[in-house]
């Protein structure tokens, strides 16, 4: 299913709410516009041509490249924020971004964003410390990747994503195998063995490290 647009932003409510949006305004309020999509809508695909940078609003986003043996790789899960911004580069999107859940997003035209990275020195320092954030993210899951085994990946997950060897998932088992290049079934199987050997406890979504 493609994107849902509707009616233009509040873009003072929005700021209040994300401050960084600030930044842009005036340029962006007038030209800015939602995209609603239901769980599972497409936002864009492979080979399109970007037109916006996108900042997500609620839900989450999964953005996905398609292996030659027909598996769909997990590259990047949005929670909020700015994303896409590799779009600013390159002519034609190299991966597909769908709705994980059903999710809000603001659309802002390449033209905007790249005019306040060139001219906002306030907007171009924070965009620098978010890409400062989501380089350490994308580190730590390229090290996860690296792990021969399911077992390693998912306490590796549980140390780097929770807190005191900890983590609240907010996403499906089958999702999570996804994000860590698991089979659903390896996933179930290790979790299984790690819960039967009093290595992991499972409470509802949390998983914990004995």
């Amino acid at each position: 299913m493609k994107d849902n647009l509707v009616s233009r932003p509040d873009w003072k409510a929005l700021a209040a709410k994300h401050p960084e949006l600030l930044l842009l305004l005036p340029q962006a309020a007038g030209v800015a516009k939602f995209k609603k999509l239901s769980q599972g809508g497409l936002l864009f695909q492979q080979g399109e041509q970007p037109r916006d940078i996108y900042y997500l609003l609620a839900g989450d986003i999964q953005i996905v490249r398609h292996a030659s043996n027909g598996e769909i790789v997990v590259v990047h899960r949005v929670h909020g924020g700015f994303f896409a911004e590799a779009s600013l580069e390159f002519p034609r999107y190299h991966s597909d971004a769908f709705a994980f859940t059903d999710c809000v997003v603001l659309a802002i035209p390449l033209s905007v964003y790249g005019d306040a990275l060139d001219n906002n020195a306030a907007f171009r320092r924070a965009h620098f410390v978010a890409q400062a954030r989501e380089i350490r993210k994308l580190r730590s899951r390229i090290e996860r990747l690296a792990l021969p085994t399911a077992r390693a990946r998912l306490v590796h997950y549980i140390v780097t994503e929770g807190v005191d060897g900890s983590v609240e998932l907010d996403q499906p088992l089958k999702a999570l195998a996804g994000e860590l290049n698991l089979s659903h079934e390896a996933l179930y199987r290790t979790l299984s063995g790690m819960a039967k050997g009093g290595v992991i406890e499972r409470r509802g979504n949390v998983l914990r490290l004995r």
